[in-house]
């Protein structure tokens, strides 16, 4: 967990506390605050343009995309390409699931909005409907009860009333008034229209017929709509005939779907509805309606047979021109997976047979499990296949340790740079070849993939990230270290899309946006001892932005853990690199040795950015200089940090050797010792105002601990030290002017 989801946890419990009904997205994100965060490899889909993975250029597989996106890997592995037709169809239905909007998008118009400036234009002086589309179920289900399509309709139809009668007519304004009951309905507001008097104009009553149907279905009198719509479709004088029929089937699906209770179905009713859809396809005249209604019977399918008609999609979706469009088959077929099964199933056991019953979903769900028994099964398929499908989820589950990585190796070294498995298959061959200590191979290996141009560059970060794991010296491990992020984003749902306006983006206007992923600040923070530091800082591998952070978090870290002879050697480069510091670290190195730690305790109390580790990603948001809003000021004990081998494959850097992993571990268990970082510099500050109370800084470095007590990052209670150095300003320099600044003390939060 990072050290900001830490410090919001009670952030994000008041705001839930405070708003438990709100549904909508901007809502939420409104009530919490948002942070940039880089993203070098993404987790849950594809890097962008998702048309490329659409195309088959597969970049690494990862067993955490959703099932959508691996779908259509499967297929591409199998050699069925997507043709232009699916990959635009493809993409468009994950831009939908992705809610993507994006700068360039066209505004879209609200049908809604149309429908009320229609209405407004015939009855000016009725007042205006509150119109709430959506149906209370229960105390919190809710459905949308009237599309977007009902409003549209409605526009039309008026459009055509008052082209025929005009906008002052009667005729219109009946229509009106009518159509307001009929919207009101959707939310459950009853009574439904009255039928017109006697000796109204046929067509007006034919109008008002269609009015009364629409209602009944919006208030779930399904019943009573299904009888008016078979009405009006036997009515030959009726406009609305020719839909009626369509209506009536989509009648019986609400009732089917609404009426069972919750998770269950009216098979009866939908069993009607799937008959009366087939009359609409097989009639002629209905044409109109005959892929709304081709796609209805696929929902009735759905809902009536899931797991038949499952498997008829898994077959239908490797056979490229076969069925209903492809697109639509993903959508409802993932969806069924998702009905099957937990979007994601960690063991192979909890994989029901529902989800892998065909070739389709066995891949797919063996690909997301992540254990033993998982890479047993697909090791097997691949055995028994040799298809290049199964290759990849067994390469991509198999441990360096295991004798038979080296045949997943072999098979995988066949694979020509035009295969779409050949970076996820080449990947992992690399990492198995760590696995297995033949580390020259792997080095090689990987040299070779980096060289390849124009991969995506989530793809190149892994090849990064792995290769750093083998590099022999320290100037080729820094290398490795920087890393370009394929995006930044501040979303909260894990979908890891970026800003919605590139202009606000940090990220895009760095000049050199290389930077540290947590693999990186982990072996900084926990495996390199100080002096690695040093050369980090003075490396010409870095930018400078990275060799400013290495300094700066360096000089910290060493004058915290007491090796002076590395804080004079960082300062005067965190100085030059980070200009605000000049002043501070300049007296820090004039001073005399038993005033140097009151020079560096007031400067780090100054500067609520520094800290002793380093974090990956994008810096912190304000000047180091100033105190965040949110509080990711100083540092705080972090379990993440702390303890324990470093970085994910569980050890230091090749090049470090025994002397320094016993320095690295000694400098971690002085940091840990420390606690967090207001608590600490508030004791500080008090001990070294008692020894140097004539020093003009002493006043000071009291002041700013109470500050530090207050707006610091620790969670832990505060409010005794935070009194302690209020009480020895205020009895000692009761004049001066940092007692005037701090008129209180900050007890427990």
């Amino acid at each position: 967990m990072s050290r900001r989801s830490r410090l919001f946890q009670p952030l994000i419990f008041v705001c839930v506390l405070s708003a438990p009904l709100l549904m909508d997205t901007q809502l939420v994100r409104a009530c919490m605050p948002s942070f940039e965060r880089a993203v070098f490899t993404h987790v849950p889909r594809p890097d962008l343009p998702l048309e490329r993975f659409a195309g088959g250029r597969l970049g690494i597989l990862e067993p955490t995309y959703a099932r959508s996106y691996l779908v259509v890997a499967y297929r591409v592995l199998n050699g069925r390409p997507l043709d232009a037709g699916e990959v635009t169809e493809t993409t468009e239905l994950w831009r939908g699931r992705l809610n993507w909007v994006t700068s360039d998008s066209k505004p879209t118009i609200d049908p809604v909005d149309t429908w009320l400036e229609r209405r407004r234009r015939v009855v000016q002086d009725a007042p205006i409907i509150a119109i709430n589309v959506h149906h209370r179920l229960g105390p919190y289900d809710v459905y949308e009860d009237c599309l977007k399509g009902a409003f549209r309709a409605a526009s039309g139809t008026l459009d055509r009333l008052t082209a025929t009668f005009g906008v002052s007519s009667p005729t219109a304004r009946a229509w009106v008034l009518a159509q307001d009951a009929v919207f009101m309905a959707c939310s459950g507001t009853w009574p439904a229209p009255a039928p017109l008097p006697a000796g109204s104009p046929p067509a007006a009553v034919a109008d008002r017929a269609y009015q009364i149907a629409a209602a009944l279905f919006y208030a779930q009198d399904f019943d009573g709509a299904a009888t008016r719509f078979r009405q009006i479709a036997a009515d030959p004088s009726s406009p609305w005939r020719t839909i009626a029929p369509y209506l009536v089937a989509r009648t019986l699906i609400r009732k089917g779907t609404l009426t069972a209770g919750e998770g269950q179905v009216n098979r009866a009713a939908l069993t009607e509805a799937q008959a009366q859809l087939r009359s609409v396809m097989d009639d002629p005249a209905q044409g109109a309606y005959h892929r709304a209604a081709a796609d209805l019977i696929r929902f009735v399918r759905f809902r009536l047979d899931p797991v038949e008609r499952a498997k008829e999609l898994a077959n239908a979706l490797v056979s490229p021109a076969q069925g209903d469009p492809w697109a639509s088959m993903l959508d409802d077929y993932t969806l069924l997976l998702n009905k099957f099964s937990d979007v994601r199933v960690d063991r192979f056991k909890d994989i029901p047979e529902a989800a892998s019953s065909s070739p389709l979903g066995d891949w797919v769900m063996t690909m997301q499990a992540t254990d033993q028994a998982a890479f047993e099964h697909a090791w097997s398929r691949w055995q028994s296949s040799h298809a290049v499908a199964w290759l990849v989820a067994a390469i991509s589950k198999s441990s360096g340790a295991d004798p038979r990585s080296a045949r997943l190796r072999e098979a995988a070294a066949t694979l020509t740079r035009d295969s779409p498995a050949f970076l996820t298959a080449s990947f992992h061959s690399a990492r198995l070849a760590i696995g297995a200590g033949d580390l020259s191979r792997a080095q090689a290996d990987l040299d070779r993939l980096i060289a390849i141009p124009d991969m995506p560059g989530s793809a190149r970060n892994q090849l990064l990230a792995l290769r750093l794991r083998v590099a022999a010296t320290f100037d080729e491990w820094l290398g490795f270290a920087m890393r370009t992020p394929v995006t930044s984003t501040d979303d909260i749902d894990a979908s890891e899309m970026p800003e919605f306006d590139p202009a606000s983006a940090r990220l895009l206007k760095l000049k050199d946006a290389r930077m540290f992923d947590t693999d990186v600040t982990q072996s900084f923070n926990m495996a390199l001892p100080l002096s690695y530091w040093g050369k980090a800082s003075a490396s010409p591998v870095l930018n400078d932005r990275l060799r400013r952070d290495v300094a700066v978090a360096g000089w910290t870290r060493a004058v915290l853990t007491g090796n002076d002879a590395v804080a004079l050697q960082l300062a005067p480069v965190a100085s030059r690199l980070s200009p605000a510091l000049s002043n501070d670290l300049a007296a820090y190195v004039r001073s005399a040795p038993a005033t140097r730690r009151l020079a560096a305790i007031t400067t780090m109390l100054r500067f609520p950015g520094m800290t002793p580790v380093l974090a990956p990603g994008l810096e912190r948001e304000s000047a180091i200089g100033r105190i965040d809003a949110y509080r990711d000021n100083w540092w705080c004990t972090d379990p993440d940090q702390s303890g324990g081998p470093v970085a994910s494959n569980g050890a230091s850097p090749r090049f470090v050797d025994d002397a320094g992993r016993a320095a690295a571990q000694a400098e971690r268990t002085r940091l840990d010792a420390l606690g967090d970082g207001p608590r600490y510099l508030a004791s500080q500050a008090i001990a070294l105002a008692r020894q140097f109370p004539d020093d003009p800084r002493a006043p000071e470095i009291l002041s700013l601990a109470v500050r530090a007590t207050r707006y610091g990052c620790g969670l832990t209670s505060m409010g005794d030290v935070s009194k302690r150095a209020f009480d020895v300003l205020h009895s000692r320099y009761p004049k001066s002017e940092w007692a005037r600044k701090t008129p209180y003390w900050y007890g427990d939060r």
